[in-house]
């Protein structure tokens, strides 16, 4: 799994996206997988959307709005899912954001490289917009 965020650094007042993808290494098909991003109060009326690279491979919602909670999805074995999380930074934004990523198991199975829990983390430096003098 890998979270990114574009641009980064972001810019108060411009959009900023967060491509999180998850992609099934095998030896099975992982059905039930719930994919859980929490968005930070400053990320408020984010919206977001998933795609998965090929049937059975699939997205429980194709898109939402808000944090990405407890959405599932079915990953084939070579299969990857895509969620982006597109949404514009408020006003005078500065500092740094960090969004986090958690992929739960369905219940019963084991994942060796992902045990109990697997997650991704990406931090945007927020940076205010400077006005133009002249």
């Amino acid at each position: 799994m890998t979270k990114t965020a574009v641009p980064n650094a972001a810019h108060a007042e411009h959009p900023v996206t967060f491509i999180i993808k998850i992609t099934n290494g095998g030896p099975a098909d992982a059905f039930g997988v719930t994919v859980d991003d929490g968005l930070a109060p400053v990320l408020a009326g984010f919206t977001w959307t998933c795609t998965a690279s090929a049937a059975p491979s699939r997205c429980s919602h194709a898109s939402g709005r808000g944090s990405v909670s407890t959405t599932s999805a079915d990953i084939a074995v070579g299969g990857t899912i895509t969620y982006r999380v597109t949404g514009v930074l408020p006003a005078n934004a500065a500092g740094k954001v960090r969004n986090t990523v958690r992929i739960v198991s369905p219940h019963g199975t084991t994942d060796r490289g992902c045990a109990p829990k697997c997650s991704a983390s990406v931090t945007v430096t927020r940076a205010p917009i400077v006005p133009v003098t002249g």
